[in-house]
């Protein structure tokens, strides 16, 4: 009993540390944000395993869409003037934003300026507020969910590769039940024609034989030649009968030889149909957990 406990957990382990993949929630609080020219009031939004270089350029692109103006970048810092966003304002906003990367997640500092020393807040501005944290948690979820797509896209990719190298087993467990039967089938045919060889080899050497004595029995003329030709003709027919028995009979011990590999080869391509359709199995749970995990991050 403490053995199949032990390989019970083992086999959990070794599924589960690739299973691990819940999301995580995205985090937005409201706070003083302290750039280098002030401090004023913001937001903070934590998204969490992406990779900051990627989602500041997302970023940046929000920021340009819609406007001719272009983000200024003073050291981390980035500044937009004029930036268009009817998700939240009908007005121009002025947007002043920065990332800092951390352990678990990315985080995401920014203040929107409706007009000169007016911000989004929640003291100020309630309807605004609210809107921005909605875009603010739509644009972390977009590239949150952009993340574990590609995450998704290479356990697929994993999968179909498990999937093609069990077709291909399965192929092969066919090509060899086909040889076996192709083999079987020739060893059948090439037994009945030796059969029917040895019957006219025993036939000819008869023949032959019969030849042999009437052609000791000859006086020396032109029709002992003429005899002593056909016996020449009748002992390469022999010859040549011989010949192809034999090379039918090394066929028929090659073709058992195959035959034989075949099916010793058959046992092997089962366990690893067995071993891939578990990995397959695994691989499938993991595909599984991905889309679940986002799924979950788009209901967020």
């Amino acid at each position: 009993m403490k053995s199949v406990l032990i390989f019970l957990l083992l086999a959990v382990f070794s599924v589960s540390e690739h299973v691990l993949v819940a999301q995580k929630p995205i985090r937005i609080e409201d706070k003083n944000i302290t750039f280098m020219h002030g401090t004023y009031p913001g937001f903070v939004v934590s998204i969490p395993e992406v990779y900051v270089s990627t989602v500041r350029d997302a970023w940046i692109k929000s920021l340009e869409r819609g406007t001719k103006s272009k983000v200024q970048k003073e050291d981390i810092e980035l500044t937009i003037f004029g930036a268009i966003n009817k998700d939240i304002s009908e007005s121009p906003l002025n947007v002043y934003s920065y990332f800092k990367e951390n352990d678990s997640c990315v985080q995401l500092f920014v203040t929107y300026e409706l007009k000169k020393d007016v911000y989004i807040a929640k003291d100020a501005s309630n309807l605004e507020f609210n809107k921005v944290r909605t875009y603010l948690m739509n644009f972390a979820k977009d590239q949150y969910a952009g993340l574990v797509q590609i995450q998704l896209d290479e356990e697929e990719k994993k999968l179909g590769k498990l999937e093609s190298e069990l077709k291909s087993l399965e192929s092969n467990k066919s090509k060899l039940e086909r040889i076996i039967d192709t083999d079987n089938e020739t060893i059948k045919s090439l037994d009945n024609d030796i059969v029917i060889a040895r019957s006219n080899l025993v036939s000819l050497k008869s023949e032959l034989d019969t030849q042999k004595n009437e052609l000791e029995k000859m006086a020396e003329g032109s029709a002992k030649d003429e005899r002593n030709k056909y016996v020449s003709e009748l002992e390469k027919k022999v010859s040549k009968l011989e010949n192809e028995i034999k090379t039918k009979e090394n066929k028929i011990v090659d073709l058992k030889a195959e035959i034989e590999q075949s099916k010793n080869a058959i046992p092997g391509n089962l366990n690893e149909q067995e071993k891939m359709q578990e990995k397959i199995r695994q691989q499938n749970v993991v595909v599984a957990s991905y889309k679940n995990k986002l799924n979950n991050i788009m209901a967020m």
